[in-house]
């Protein structure tokens, strides 16, 4: 009787325990998202009404004060709104980062560092004439996005028109929204098609394809079809081919060669940058039903994007078989 009412006590005090501690974790549970959630609605009050001014400040030439397009704010009621401005209120947008001055190097290094393990979607705007292009880039991707169209001139030819016009110091790049998922076919997805309400929504002016990630709806003019077919016409082969033909240097001639080829000065990282960038053969990747998945403009991006090595992707553009069951890589000359 005695044994049976301690083994009772002990089964008492073990149940009560775990009651005891459950009911303290659910309590711990409600604080630490009560907290949670403080959090959060401090940081969206800030992102919202702040949009990150402090990052984008020192790129506004207002003598390193923060620059906020909220003008209803008092400190900025007296100063008169710029032409990029008025353009991003017509659009009804409201963007998170507006870097200017994108000729400084101070500003591009800046921007390399807000960049870093993000990704989203931009706009690059003209402020002559307020035509703009929007774009999207995958996580680390915006800086090269950046650099590609702004800097190497190797992205949209219509951007690369008008900062050879009217020059880098009179664009500016804007980030509408950040996107720091990791990159998966879901978010891909998820990026592309925000791209594409984007682009449906402001039907910028430098943009020629309408939908993101897909060169659907793009058509060549009549002037460029010729034009393509005059450069791989039968004739214009025949005269390559045979242009060396049976042609023999002398053996000075090559010597001026080899001489030349040697003492050839090393190129600097950013010319070997450019060259890489310039020379890079995009790539596509279809579905298993020959629908485009994506394309990216060169085998590294390709790789980087599905997570694996640039053999991988070598190969498999080589022997034509699915890169993980799923896709077909080609090369479109």
């Amino acid at each position: 009787m005695y044994s049976r009412t301690i083994k009772r006590i002990l089964y008492s005090s073990v149940l009560f325990i775990i009651y005891l501690t459950a009911f303290l974790g659910y309590i711990f549970s409600l604080i630490r998202i009560y907290y949670v959630l403080n959090i959060k609605k401090s940081y969206s009050f800030r992102l919202n009404n702040y949009k990150f001014s402090t990052l984008s400040s020192n790129y506004n030439n207002n003598n390193n004060k923060f620059n906020n397009h909220n003008w209803n704010n008092n400190k900025f009621k007296e100063e008169k709104p710029t032409n990029l401005d008025l353009l991003l209120t017509k659009l009804s947008l409201n963007p998170i980062l507006i870097f200017k001055n994108l000729h400084l190097k101070e500003t591009q290094v800046k921007m390399k560092e807000v960049f870093k393990n993000k990704g989203g979607v931009y706009m690059i705007v003209n402020l002559v004439n307020n035509k703009y292009y929007v774009g999207s880039g995958f996580k680390n991707r915006l800086y090269i996005r950046f650099c590609s169209h702004l800097l190497y001139l190797i992205g949209s030819d219509l951007i690369a028109k008008a900062v050879n016009k009217y020059g880098l110091n009179n664009f500016a790049f804007v980030i509408l929204e950040f996107i720091e998922l990791p990159i998966t076919k879901k978010s891909n997805a998820v990026l592309l098609q925000l791209e594409t309400e984007y682009l449906q929504k402001l039907n910028p002016p430098y943009n020629i394809l309408k939908i993101g990630g897909s060169s659907y709806g793009y058509k060549h003019s009549e002037e460029n079809k010729r034009k393509m077919k005059e450069n791989y016409s039968e004739e214009r082969k025949d005269f390559i081919r045979n242009f060396n033909k049976g042609k023999i240097m002398s053996e000075e001639v090559r010597e001026k060669i080899r001489a030349a080829a040697f003492f050839r000065p090393r190129l600097s990282e950013l010319s070997r940058l450019k060259c890489g960038l310039s020379n890079a053969k995009k790539v596509y990747v279809y579905n298993l039903d020959g629908t485009l998945y994506r394309s990216e403009e060169s085998i590294k991006n390709l790789a980087d994007f599905f997570q694996c090595s640039r053999k991988t992707i070598q190969r498999r553009l080589k022997d034509g078989k699915p890169l993980k069951g799923k896709w077909i890589i080609k090369h479109i000359n």
